[in-house]
């Protein structure tokens, strides 16, 4: 399983298994609503991604987001 915390919310998701064609063979896809996306703020957020492998071993990867909303010029 993978766990992605961002903006005070803790999403869910499953490893899927990518199209042949794709670079990576393996991936997620994390739904967000748009209440959630028009909550964030200007600024740095901090973000964590936890991924579980079938063995109960998880493994964290922690950056910040730079949320920007201002258009290019006009800040």
């Amino acid at each position: 399983f993978v766990t992605v915390s961002f903006g005070g919310q803790t999403y869910t998701a499953e490893v899927i298994a990518l199209p042949d064609t794709a670079a990576l063979t393996h991936g997620f896809i994390i739904p967000v609503s748009a209440a959630d996306v028009r909550a964030l703020t200007n600024g740095v957020h901090p973000a964590a991604v936890s991924v579980t492998n079938e063995f109960g071993s998880t493994t964290t990867i922690s950056r910040d987001v730079i949320v920007d909303t201002q258009l290019p010029g006009t800040n």
